[in-house]
């Protein structure tokens, strides 16, 4: 939908039309501007989240309003798995590969080599985290 006919809608549409791109212009810069570090890509999600909330916002009000809404913004990519693991050997975590403590240099060999490792993050607020790798698929249980 162009501004133009935004601008032929109710008050309350563009204000939440001014609201969504003010943020997704944000969470754009992040997502241009991102590190792969693990404070970036939360923060990028955050942001992604508060989008789409204004975004459900700014449909609605749309759609009641007789217009044909933009589509949203595309989710965050998820981060490099390399980025990942270096990020948290800076933390000092510890690290495994099926069930076998490895160090951080051969986690960064292993991500390097097989992009489709599988990856889980635990104690991530501890004095010593403990990140594992494996190829069988992780099952994160509730």
């Amino acid at each position: 939908m162009s501004q133009d006919m935004i601008n032929t809608g109710s008050k309350e549409l563009q204000k939440a039309n001014k609201k969504l791109l003010e943020e997704a212009k944000s969470y754009g810069l992040a997502v241009r501007n991102q590190k792969g570090t693990a404070k970036n890509n939360n923060e990028i999600n955050v942001k992604y989240k508060k989008t789409m909330e204004l975004y459900k916002v700014y449909r609605e009000l749309a759609i009641a309003e007789g217009f044909l809404p933009t589509p949203p913004p595309p989710p965050p990519a998820p981060a490099n798995k390399t980025d990942h693991i270096i990020e948290w050997a800076k933390r000092g975590a510890l690290f495994y590969y099926e069930d076998k403590k490895i160090t951080s240099d051969k986690a960064i060999e292993i991500t390097k080599k097989n992009s489709s490792i599988n990856i889980e993050t635990l104690g991530t607020g501890s004095r010593k985290p403990i990140v594992k790798l494996s190829k069988k698929p992780i099952t994160v249980e509730k």
